[in-house]
This record gives C-alpha cells, structure tokens and sequence, in this order.
C-alpha cells in the first residue's frame, strides 16, 4: 500500500486526501475515488481536442445535453462539483436520453435529497448503473469532490 500511494503521490495525482488505512479497511467509496483520480490524471487530463481537454469536453457536453431545463439553465452546468448538488442536472441528462424515466416537470430543486435519490436509484436500477455515492456526499458539504 504504501509503495502505491508514494506512487500516486510522487506523480501529483490529487487523491481527495486518501489513507493507507482506507486502503487496509477496503473502504470502497475511497478507493473509488482514487481509481477515478488516477484516471482522471492519466488518461482525461491529457486528452485534448481543438484546444479543449476531455475534462472541458465533458463539461461542455453536459452543457449541452441540459440546456433549456429549468433551473438547470440559466445558469448552465459550471463545474462537477456545486452544480450538481440539488440534483436537477442529473435528472435533466436521465431525462434528456429517456424522459419515460424521470418525471421532470414535477421536480423541485428545493427538494434536493429526494431528486438526488431518484437519479441514482434510476441509474442504478434502470439504467445498470452502479452507485457510487450516496446523497450525502452531495448535500452535506459546501463543495462536493469531483
């Protein structure tokens, strides 16, 4: 563990303030986290594409895939850490792509928990996507971790 975390470290990988003992404790949601830093590091950061990289790109995409949806634009997705904290973007990119799924005109951004519940309960259910965080990690803290 600690050969791979001096790794990690040596090569400037932001790793959301990981342990060994997370390691050792097989703390899943935090060895997730460093997996998708690593892969953040190594393969996203460095891609680019007419002078955007694929961090931008992504960005510009959910951009895209929201824009018009009501209390999602104005003001527009800005970051993949605040803007995604009362729930709406991700119901609005579920419901870009399958509106059978999400009821969105009936969502409130007032009521961000149970927005952020039915978004991962649908990915995760419908969708087959697995959920890797808990509501929690978005509502409870000012700005959550990319």
């Amino acid at each position: 563990c600690l050969i791979a975390l001096k790794m990690v470290e040596d090569a400037k990988v932001k790793t959301n303030f990981l342990k060994t003992t997370h390691l050792v404790d097989k703390d899943l949601k935090m060895i997730l986290g460093m997996i998708w830093a690593i892969i953040l590091h190594y393969q996203i950061a460095g891609i680019s594409h007419d002078e955007m990289t694929a961090k931008e790109g992504l960005l510009l995409w959910c951009q895209k895939k929201t824009a018009g949806y009501r209390d999602v634009d104005p003001p527009g997705i800005k970051n993949f850490t605040t803007s995604w904290k009362d729930g709406m973007a991700l119901c609005a990119l579920i419901h870009r792509h399958r509106p059978d799924l999400i009821p969105y005109d009936t969502l409130d951004k007032k009521n961000a928990k149970e927005n952020l519940e039915l978004a991962f309960k649908v990915a995760e259910e419908v969708l087959d996507i697995p959920r890797l965080l808990d509501v929690e990690d978005l509502t409870e803290v000012v700005k959550p971790d990319e």
